[in-house]
C-alpha cells in the first residue's frame, strides 16, 4: 500500500514498514495481513459487528458502504424496547439493490454503541425480512471517520488520536437462523437457546414465539435428527433398503408428504450435453459428496415434517433426509451457488456427482487445489470411498470418459449383447417396456 508523492505526503509500502507499531505513529490507517480475522483468506462473509442498543446486544449489524441510510428492521426495534410511537418523520422510499424500491416506517434516534464508539444515531426503519438487525451505512462510517475491510472482516478509524479496531461477529447467526444464505459461510452457529438479555454480549435479538414456552428438543444422533414433539402431526415410516456394497440404509417413505409439497422447479443438468462438455480435458478426478442431501441443514419451521416413527419415539431431520422431492433440485441449487465460477470451465457437477477436469497435469492439480478450498470454506464433504484422482478413464453418468472422448459402458454392452432371447409374451412385453408392445415382437 502507498500514499501517494504528489500530495506531498510520505511514500511508503508495507514491505518496507511492516511493523503495524510504525503505522500507528503516523497518522494512516492500513489494513495487513495480521489483520485478517478468518482462518481462510478465500472467504465470502458479510461485515457483521457487534452492536449495543438501548443496552440489549444484537450480534448483526451489518457494516454496508454502499448504503446511503442506516436502516433498523422494525423486530428488532420492538426487541429493544422502541414503540411505534416513538418512530418520527413521514415514511420514505428506498431503493434496493436491484433497483426495488421499498417505503420506511419513519425514523427514530437510537444511542448505539459499536466498540468504543457511542453516539446517538438515525435509524430508518423498514418492515422486512432481512438478514441483519440493524444496517450502518455511509453516515455512521463518514461521521466517525471509520474505514471498513470486509476482506480483513475488521474497522478501523481513529477516536480521540488514537487508532481504533473493531473486528467482525465471527457467530452472527443461531441455529434457529439457518434459513439464511450467509449461514453457510461460518463454522459455528450459537445455540437457540440464548435468549436476548441486556448486557449480554452476543446475546441475539429475536421476537419471541406466542404459544408459551415449549421444551427443547433431545438432540440425537450427531444433531442430524431431534425428537419430536407429542404434538407432531406428521409421522412417517422408516424402510430398510440394501445398498449395492452391502450396508443398510434406513429410509423414511415420505411419498404422503412429497405429494403435498410444491415441485421445485429448479432444473437439473442435461446429462447429455453435461458429458459432452467434458470432451477435449486429458485429466480428470471424480469426486462424491458424502451423504450429499445430509450435509444441507433444513428450515426451522419445516423441519418437523419430516418426522418419523421409530420403536422409542418420534424423531424429524434437522438436515434435508434422502427421500424427499425437492432434495435433489436443493442440493443442485447448492452446488452451484458454491461453484458458480468454475462450472463448465473446470469442473462439471450433476447433483452430487462432481468431475473435475483440466488439459494438462499441472494444471489439474491447480483445480483441484482450488476445488479443495472452496470445500474447506463452505464445509463441503466428499465421501474417499468414491472418490478417484488424476485419471486418464473412467465411467461417469453411465459414459466411459476418456481423454480422447466419450464411449458406451463396455458393462452394459456386454449386458445387451448377452441377454436372452425373449419366449414369453410377458418377456416380450417387459422388453418393449409397454403391454401394448407385446403384438410388435415376433418369435
Amino acid at each position: 500500500m502507498s500514499i501517494a508523492a504528489d500530495l506531498g505526503m510520505e511514500c511508503f509500502t508495507a514491505e518496507s514498514h511492516a511493523s503495524r507499531a510504525y503505522l500507528e505513529t503516523i497518522n494512516a490507517i492500513t489494513f495487513t495481513d495480521e489483520d485478517i480475522e478468518v482462518e481462510h483468506p478465500d472467504h465470502r462473509r458479510p461485515l457483521y459487528l457487534m452492536a449495543t442498543i438501548n443496552g440489549v446486544q444484537v450480534r448483526r449489524a451489518l457494516v454496508n458502504t454502499g448504503a446511503s441510510l442506516n436502516l433498523i428492521v422494525l423486530s428488532t426495534s420492538e426487541a429493544v424496547g422502541l414503540t411505534g410511537r416513538r418512530i418520527l418523520g413521514a415514511p420514505m422510499e428506498i431503493t434496493g439493490f436491484g433497483g426495488l424500491a421499498e417505503s420506511t416506517e419513519g425514523y427514530v434516534q437510537l444511542a448505539l454503541r459499536v466498540g468504543p464508539i457511542v453516539a446517538l444515531t438515525r435509524f430508518h426503519v423498514i418492515n422486512s425480512e432481512v438478514s441483519y438487525h440493524v444496517l450502518l451505512g455511509r453516515l455512521w462510517l463518514y461521521k466517525h471517520h471509520l474505514i471498513p475491510s470486509t476482506y480483513h472482516q475488521c474497522v478501523k478509524g481513529r477516536l480521540n488520536g488514537k487508532p481504533v479496531r473493531i473486528p467482525a461477529n465471527h457467530n452472527p447467526f443461531s441455529q434457529g437462523e439457518v434459513n439464511f444464505m450467509e449461514t453457510m459461510f461460518y463454522d459455528e452457529l450459537e445455540p437457540d437457546d440464548k435468549s436476548p438479555t441486556p448486557g449480554t454480549p452476543g446475546a441475539p435479538v429475536l421476537k419471541k414465539k406466542e404459544g408459551g414456552n415449549n421444551p427443547r428438543s433431545q438432540e440425537t444422533a450427531g444433531s442430524w435428527v431431534h425428537q419430536a414433539h407429542s404434538t407432531s402431526q406428521v409421522a412417517s415410516n422408516i424402510v430398510p433398503v440394501k445398498k449395492r456394497n452391502g450396508q443398510i440404509r434406513c429410509c423414511v417413505d415420505f411419498r404422503n408428504l412429497n405429494k403435498a409439497c410444491t415441485k421445485d422447479e429448479f432444473p437439473l443438468p442435461n446429462i447429455d450435453l453435461l458429458v459432452d462438455s467434458i470432451v477435449g480435458s486429458s485429466m480428470f478426478s471424480f469426486m462424491d459428496g458424502y451423504s450429499g442431501h445430509n450435509q444441507i441443514r433444513m428450515a426451522t419451521k419445516d423441519a418437523e415434517k419430516t418426522a418419523f416413527r421409530t420403536p422409542i419415539g418420534n424423531f424429524y431431520y434437522t438436515v434435508i433426509p434422502f427421500g424427499l422431492k425437492n432434495a435433489r433440485a436443493t442440493y443442485q441449487r447448492t452446488m452451484i451457488a458454491i461453484f458458480i465460477d468454475m462450472m463448465h470451465k473446470e469442473m462439471e457437477d450433476y447433483v452430487d456427482d462432481v468431475v473435475v477436469k483440466s488439459k494438462t497435469k499441472a494444471g489439474h492439480l491447480q483445480v483441484l487445489e482450488q476445488v479443495f478450498e472452496r470445500c474447506r470454506t463452505y464445509k463441503l464433504r466428499m465421501n474417499p470411498m468414491k472418490c478417484a484422482f488424476g485419471m486418464f478413464a473412467r465411467k461417469f453418468l453411465g459414459f466411459l470418459v476418456h481423454h480422447k472422448g466419450i464411449s458406451v459402458d463396455p458393462a452394459k454392452a456386454m449386458a445387451i449383447a448377452t441377454m436372452k432371447r425373449p419366449t414369453q409374451g410377458s418377456s416380450k412385453a417387459s422388453l418393449g417396456g409397454s403391454p401394448t408392445s407385446e403384438g410388435l415382437c415376433q418369435d
